[in-house]
């Protein structure tokens, strides 16, 4: 790791929030040679860690500390 960012991709359209989108989006990404993902940041959605696993089994998600957060102090929905 050299410390550097790139952009693997830019979505645009209807593809929505779902955990089922996103595993698409990772399907393609691991189909065009991405072969490790190290910690995805994610928003809390529901199904998305799993929806990691399932591209790459050996990556640990990480809910974002804003969010988590945010669901903490309103309570609203449950985290992983």
């Amino acid at each position: 790791m050299d410390g550097t960012c790139d952009i693997l991709d830019i979505w645009a359209g209807d593809g929505g929030e779902s955990a089922k989108y996103w595993l698409h989006v990772f399907t393609e990404l691991k189909n065009r040679g991405l072969d490790n993902v190290l910690t995805p940041v994610c928003d809390g959605l529901k199904g998305l860690p799993e929806a990691v696993e399932t591209v790459w089994p050996h990556t640990i998600v990480q809910t974002c500390v804003v969010h988590r957060e945010a669901v903490r102090n309103q309570g609203v929905g449950v985290l992983p």
